[in-house]
């Protein structure tokens, strides 16, 4: 809306937007990634998540390892 993005009440944090991309965070220490109008991307089951402006994103697992993704 405008210059707001709304989102659903389900997420316990969400970091500002990289492009289109939102990483969110539903229960402690989950975080997934959703796209600025609402679609879910990344379940929200990852301890960390980076997501660059080129649209790749860095998802560590539970392990530490890192896996990178291409957003879409």
């Amino acid at each position: 809306m405008g210059n707001r993005i709304t989102v659903p009440p389900i997420y316990r944090n969400i970091r500002p937007p990289i492009g289109k991309y939102c990483a969110v965070e539903k229960n402690y220490s989950q975080w997934g990634i959703i796209t600025i109008d609402g679609r879910l991307l990344v379940d929200a089951k990852y301890p960390d998540v980076v997501i660059e402006r080129n649209g790749m994103a860095w998802l560590t697992q539970m392990t530490g390892k890192k896996m990178r993704v291409q957003l879409e």
